[in-house]
Formats: structure tokens, C-alpha cells, sequence
């Protein structure tokens, strides 16, 4: 990905980033390459940058493991992952309906809680209708609230939004095509189809309240922010299976 593609105010050079984490540069290249963090690359010199966001997520023990849940390369040992693995759908709604809301109260606004709740809601379905009987490997979620940041991460191992949004745009070629459609574009409002894409935008139309959405699948980064109509959407170094949604 060139980063010329990227816009320069979401990104850090190599040297900056390892500070902001305070790990030296070989350090944060280790965890590029285990594809704990993702990079975008100058194609002329070979520098690499890194996301602003996604350092100050890497913070996170919780982001940590999400993003080794969705590696690529590797299937995840349940057991490491027993806190945060939902194998059904029933049994994740419950802890997003019910302990999110008792974690949050008391440090936000009842209108963030409603919003990040409902946002929250509609990964969820995602995860499990978009990949019924098509999982790669494991089924499930990883789901995980960290109540200091008010952050929530949904994760799954599934065959990812480009895949899915196929069966209705067949002329999709790549992820960064996949993101922009599902969070902007009407794909169908009839029959078993017509719930494809709707979550995503419902989601979008969620970050006037939300500080703001990171949503991987495949290649691909989407970034929104609040009071910041722009959708981020660039190619990065590491891809993952399935799709990871932080807000």
C-alpha cells in the first residue's frame, strides 16, 4: 500500500510509533510482522507507518488478543481465549444486553450506553448470520469491553465482508471495495439478502455519538470518526480472517 494513499493525519512513522508505545523500533517490526499491529509501507523506500488508533489500542490487553484471534495464519487455542469466546450467538447477546450495560453505567451517558450498545448489537448479528454454515475454522465470537476506555471489540474467524458481499455484487475485487460498499451503499431489500449491508451502515450512522469505529476485514482498514463525515479506508500490511470491529 502506498502511503500516499493514506491520509497523513491517521499515521505515524516507524520511529514516532515505537516511542508513543515507548518499545524500540525492532520491537514494534516483531509485532508488525506477527501481525499484532498492521502497517501500510512507501512503496518507493520500504518505511513503514503505522495508524495512530491502532497504537493506542495496542495498549490493550484485550486488542492484543483480538488480534491474535483473526490471524491469518494461525487457528486460535480456545482454551487461551475462554473469557472472551462466544460460540453462539444467544449467549453473546445476553452479555452485550445485560453486563455491558451494568459495566457502563455510572461512567457514561445513558445515550452513549443506548448507542454503543445497539452498534455492538448489530456485529453481532453479523458475525453469525453472514457466516452460517460457511466457518473456515472456528465458529464464534470474541467479544471483549474494556469499562476504563468504554471500548468494545467483536471478532470472528469468518470468511470476511469481501466473501460475503460477493453473493450480491459479484464484480467486488478486493476488501477496500467490500468496506466502502457494506457501510454505504443499499445492496438489497428483498428476500435472505436483504439484510446484507444494513447492519454496517446502521453502525455508521452511530459514530455522531461513538468516538469512533476501526473495522478490519481481509487487507482492508476502515476508519470513521466522530464530526468527520470521511470514510478511512486503505490496505494494510497484515491481513486477518474474517472481520474485527473496535468502538
Amino acid at each position: 500500500m502506498n502511503t500516499a494513499n493514506v491520509d497523513k493525519i491517521l499515521i505515524l512513522p516507524i520511529g514516532e510509533a515505537a516511542k508513543m508505545l515507548d518499545i524500540s523500533i525492532s520491537t514494534l517490526r516483531r509485532l508488525d510482522e506477527r501481525g499484532t499491529i498492521g502497517s501500510v509501507r512507501n512503496t518507493k523506500n520500504g518505511k513503514r507507518f503505522f495508524f495512530k488508533t491502532d497504537l493506542l489500542n495496542l495498549k490493550y490487553d484485550d486488542y492484543r488478543l483480538a488480534k491474535e484471534w483473526v490471524r491469518a495464519d494461525r487457528k486460535p487455542d480456545i482454551k487461551k481465549f475462554k473469557e472472551f469466546y462466544y460460540p453462539d450467538e444467544s449467549g453473546l447477546n445476553g452479555k452485550v444486553l445485560i453486563e455491558a450495560r451494568q459495566q457502563l453505567e455510572g461512567i457514561t451517558s445513558e445515550e452513549y450506553i443506548g448507542v454503543i450498545i445497539s452498534a455492538t448489537m448489530e456485529f453481532v448479528v453479523n458475525v453469525f448470520y453472514n457466516n452460517q454454515g460457511q466457518w473456515p475454522d472456528v465458529e464464534g465470537a470474541f467479544y471483549a469491553l474494556d469499562r476504563s476506555s468504554r471500548r468494545i471489540i467483536v471478532a470472528d474467524r469468518g470468511v470476511g465482508l469481501l466473501k460475503n458481499l460477493k453473493l450480491v455484487r459479484k464484480n467486488l475485487g478486493t476488501h477496500a471495495e467490500a468496506l466502502r460498499v457494506g457501510f454505504t451503499e443499499q445492496l438489497s431489500s428483498r428476500g435472505v439478502d436483504g439484510h446484507r449491508g444494513y447492519g454496517l451502515k446502521h453502525v455508521k450512522n452511530c459514530i455522531g455519538v461513538l468516538k469512533r469505529l476501526i473495522y478490519h476485514t481481509g487487507n482492508a482498514r476502515l476508519e470513521i470518526r466522530s464530526g468527520d463525515a470521511k470514510l478511512y479506508i486503505n490496505e494494510v500490511s497484515n491481513p486477518i480472517q474474517g472481520c474485527m470491529a473496535t468502538i
